[in-house]
């Protein structure tokens, strides 16, 4: 029996050496006719140590959350929002606790779309690209908000500017330069229908969107179109930019009144606020909306929100030049469908799983 036993012992070293990833449990299971004296075997379970080559997986790494992910992260069912500054705030009924660090906290009221009756409020929010920033306003939407696929809001688009072009419209740059946004003054932005009570906590989200020294996520696109701006209606009168201003003031930034068509604000880090009564939001072109980032990509699972929202008439074809809807329907679905191989590359790869929309 004592020769045995080392035989068995010899056995375990030798084959977790050779299979890192599985625990040494796997390998007493893998030859229960040779435990040593006092081991026990699951019953039962005959489990091989290393699986073969093609079925071996290597242990995702835990998932690295964007800023404002992590500080809205389980917001909407969790049940009062914990904000971070000082002090306390009255947002939906429920008293939201403020502290030092920035958005911390669970929520345990989904707010979900409104209901009849419930007044909402349009919010803008700019930082840089407009395909980054929807991203982040849709993680928003669905932390804080409770929302889903079927009810997100968050469109792409054009606000500041002082001007438009024929027909009121507001275009992306094209060769024929038709209502180009850039040089009609505007920047890109993000709207988002957000409920009257939750306009001051959404709006703490937007902050966020800007690491500790005040700096936009990506500050290599740099011109007045990628300004940071937030538009509210009644602008600097807004009861949210008494709270803003204290949060963008840890952050080194200032929060001051937009009157159109300025340059970019990452050298004085400025937000502008803006009325949105006197500067409206423009919805983007299709093309642009649901888009991955230029330094990321955010999945086949995220880029099919835009057929989504097209079926349900949230979004439509702008007569702006060159503007498409890129992906059909159907190519969406099949997409939607590819989900489950790209996430077992991605795990295979050993880099984190994206979120569900």
């Amino acid at each position: 029996m004592m020769l045995l036993g080392a035989l068995a012992a010899a056995l375990a070293l030798a084959t977790t050496a050779t299979c890192p990833a599985f625990a040494p449990s796997h390998a007493t299971r893998a030859a229960p006719l040779l435990l040593p004296r006092g081991a026990t075997a699951a019953a039962g379970r005959r489990t091989p140590c290393c699986p073969p080559r093609n079925q071996r997986t290597t242990p995702a790494a835990p998932p690295t959350l964007p800023p404002l992910e992590r500080r809205c992260r389980d917001a909407a069912a969790a049940g009062s929002l914990r904000v971070a500054r000082r002090g306390a705030l009255l947002v939906g009924g429920a008293l939201v606790r403020v502290g030092a660090g920035g958005l911390l906290g669970r929520a345990v009221r989904p707010a979900a779309a409104a209901a009849p009756g419930d007044t909402v409020q349009r919010v803008y929010v700019g930082a840089g690209c407009f395909w980054h920033v929807q991203h982040q306003m849709v993680l928003a939407e669905r932390r804080l908000l409770g929302r889903d696929s079927r009810t997100y809001t968050a469109v792409a688009g054009y606000a500041g500017g002082s001007a438009v072009g024929a027909g009121g419209n507001v275009c992306y740059h094209n060769r024929a330069g038709v209502a180009d946004y850039g040089r009609l003054g505007h920047a890109e932005v993000v709207a988002v229908q957000v409920p009257s009570d939750l306009v001051v906590a959404f709006s703490r989200c937007f902050i966020e969107l800007f690491d500790s020294r005040g700096v936009r996520a990506d500050p290599r696109d740099t011109g007045g179109e990628y300004r940071s701006a937030i538009g509210l209606p009644g602008g600097v009168q807004h009861p949210a930019v008494a709270v803003l201003r204290d949060d963008a003031a840890a952050k080194g930034m200032r929060l001051v009144p937009g009157t159109g068509d300025e340059g970019d604000t990452l050298a004085d880090k400025t937000i502008l606020v803006y009325d949105s009564n006197s500067f409206p939001f423009h919805a983007g072109e299709l093309y642009h909306q649901f888009h991955d980032d230029i330094v990321g990509t955010y999945g086949q699972q995220y880029a099919s929100l835009r057929a989504v929202a097209q079926e349900r008439g949230a979004l439509a074809l702008s007569p702006c030049p060159g503007d498409s809807a890129d992906d059909t329907a159907l190519e969406a679905l099949e997409k939607w469908a590819k989900k489950g191989y790209d996430e077992w590359k991605r795990r295979k790869s050993g880099l984190p799983s994206r979120p569900d929309y």
